[in-house]
């Protein structure tokens, strides 16, 4: 049977059969002209596609079989709508969609995706990017080579169509020359057999920027309560802020990443929070405390644990505050925790904690040279420090001072 002409076959009586006018006699007339014709041109019909089975198998005894076409009529039909539709809702959605195939190649994106494209400098013939490999996009993206954002993108897409991941998400800086953008891009496998995945991309700069002065809010706020406590304490005015700088700056040089500085500088602004709870008599007393009255005090880390416990934008800067009197051998309040027991952020600020209060002026006694209070220090490394915290500390220490005679010379 020539198969070229089976299917022109089909497609004559598909158009004939599909006509609103169908159940006329004149179509039916025309419809068994045409079977006869490629009968009597040797064709083997075995199918026709016709709502008339009865009419037709009266007058055409010759063919095999005669089957219904409605339902393949309406399942196109259905086919054509669930399309428009589809294409309606990812249009009508903001973020950039692509559908790229197992190796990555842009299959069919969606409005976002071209207007993005065009602000960004895409052409009318590659805003669409179809047919481009998306991965390669990524691995080629940045001046002078691939950015760190784009490799992890193109890295996570691997991951997903591989199927080591079930799904991959990525915050990112997208920036313009006129303005600072933020991404959530998002990449999630098709389900299907031919692999595949939907690529997103969504702007979430304004979220990001109002996250941004929130956080910078708080941040405020933390700063005029330690203000606020030194005030109250007026032997240790400024103290706060010059050894949550130190603690920032030592955290810094021991490799910590920048969230986890964020939560110490955050302890260490709030490190004698737990005061407020211990009353002014016992305090601000201008003496030696006694032995009872050392009892109230040593309470200020469980005072300053308790009432930041309920933020939970503090929880991850708990560690100052509650910690910071621990010591290295185990002698320390309130827990009487040992060597690595105590966290690394209560380490590092029970060093500059200390430090500082030596070389700071009191009532009863002046303030330590910065001789006298290194020799301190060290004779401490192992009892109340942790030896590894001491020698980053002076490392930055002695940069400091340098810096400071550099700036009064």
């Amino acid at each position: 049977m020539n198969s070229n002409k089976s299917t022109d076959f089909y497609i004559y009586l598909e158009r004939v059969c599909f006509a609103d006018e169908c159940n006329t006699s004149e179509n039916f007339l025309e419809l068994e002209s045409c079977v006869k014709h490629f009968i009597d041109h040797d064709y083997k019909v075995t199918k026709i596609y016709t709502e008339a089975d009865g009419v037709l198998k009266t007058s055409l005894d010759e063919l095999e079989t005669i089957i219904d076409v409605t339902s393949l009529k309406q399942a196109k039909e259905a086919l054509r709508i669930n399309e428009e539709y589809t294409r309606a809702i990812l249009n009508s959605v903001a973020a950039q969609i692509a559908v790229i195939d197992k190796e990555g190649t842009i299959q069919d994106v969606n409005l976002a995706w071209e207007i993005f494209s065009e602000e960004n400098g895409g052409t009318p013939s590659t805003r669409k990017g179809t047919g481009l490999n998306y991965l390669q996009v990524c691995r080629h993206s940045g001046e002078g080579g691939m950015s760190k954002e784009a490799g992890a993108i193109a890295d996570g897409i691997e991951d997903v169509l591989r199927g080591e991941k079930p799904m991959f998400t990525m915050e990112y800086p997208c920036h313009s020359k006129t303005e600072e953008r933020w991404f959530l891009c998002q990449i999630t496998p098709l389900p299907s057999a031919n692999g595949g995945a939907v690529v997103s991309h969504i702007n979430i700069t304004k979220q990001i920027k109002a996250q941004t002065e929130l956080i910078q809010s708080y941040d405020t706020t933390l700063e005029g309560w330690s203000r606020a406590m030194d005030l109250r304490d007026k032997e240790t005015t400024g103290h706060t802020q010059r050894v949550t700088d130190l603690t920032v700056s030592i955290a810094i040089a021991m490799g910590f990443d920048e969230s986890t500085v964020v939560n110490m500088r955050r302890g260490a602004l709030l490190h004698d929070m737990g005061k407020l709870g211990i009353p002014d008599n016992i305090l601000l007393k201008p003496g030696e405390l006694t032995e009872e009255e050392w009892v109230i005090m040593r309470k200020h880390p469980l005072f300053a644990y308790e009432m930041l416990l309920p933020i939970d934008f503090l929880r991850l800067a708990l560690d100052i505050p509650y910690c910071h009197h621990e010591k290295w051998d185990g002698t320390g309040y309130p827990r009487g925790l040992k060597g690595e027991e105590i966290p690394f952020a209560a380490r590092i600020f029970a060093v500059t904690d200390v430090w500082d209060a030596m070389r700071s002026d009191r009532p009863y006694r002046k303030g330590l040279s910065i001789e006298e209070a290194r020799d301190y220090i060290y004779s401490q490394s192992g009892k109340h420090f942790d030896p590894k915290v001491i020698e980053v500390f002076f490392k930055v220490l002695d940069i400091q001072i340098r810096v400071e005679d550099i700036v009064k010379f």
